[in-house]
């Protein structure tokens, strides 16, 4: 997991991956204000899914990860916690990989928790178990989740989980 401010991005921009970037860039100069809820294609492997959700208490979130994307999630109204955990072999709740690529995770022991804030973006690879969409404060977050493909990485077959 990455995290940063896009306020920051040029900075970022140096040391992450080109589909990362790619990611980044959209949603820094891309005015949503006047967009409605839904997806947004960019590119062949790379789409966005703009949201408007309640968020709610740590203890009803439910954890997950991805197998075939990697999440860029951005705050653009409101705060959002994200919980974080690696994926070290959790108990698995539930396997919606065909329909969602999702995996649905028992709670981790001892997760990390992310605040959100408008601007702020968190990179979510395989790897890490996420528990998005938890209460900071503000009921209501409107946000960004970039998509991206894992085959536009280049990375070996061993380097993402199972």
């Amino acid at each position: 997991m990455l995290c940063g401010s896009l306020r920051f991005r040029k900075m970022d921009e140096a040391v992450l991956p080109g589909p990362v970037v790619r990611a980044l860039a959209f949603l820094a100069t891309t005015d949503f204000s006047g967009l409605p809820p839904g997806r947004i294609e960019l590119e062949e492997g790379l789409y966005a899914i703009l949201a408007e959700g309640e968020t709610g208490p740590v203890s009803e979130g439910e954890w997950e990860a991805h197998r075939r994307y990697v999440d860029v999630q951005c705050v653009l109204e409101g705060d959002e916690s994200i919980g974080w955990a690696i994926d070290e072999g959790n108990p698995l709740r539930r396997n919606a990989l065909a329909e969602e690529d999702c995996l649905y995770f028992e709670p981790p022991k001892n997760p990390s928790w992310l605040h959100l804030s408008p601007g702020h973006y968190a990179v979510l690879f395989p790897r890490d178990l996420h528990c998005p969409l938890r209460h900071p404060g503000s009921p209501r977050v409107r946000k960004v989740v970039v998509k991206i493909d894992i085959a536009l990485f280049p990375l070996e077959a061993t380097d993402t989980p199972q």
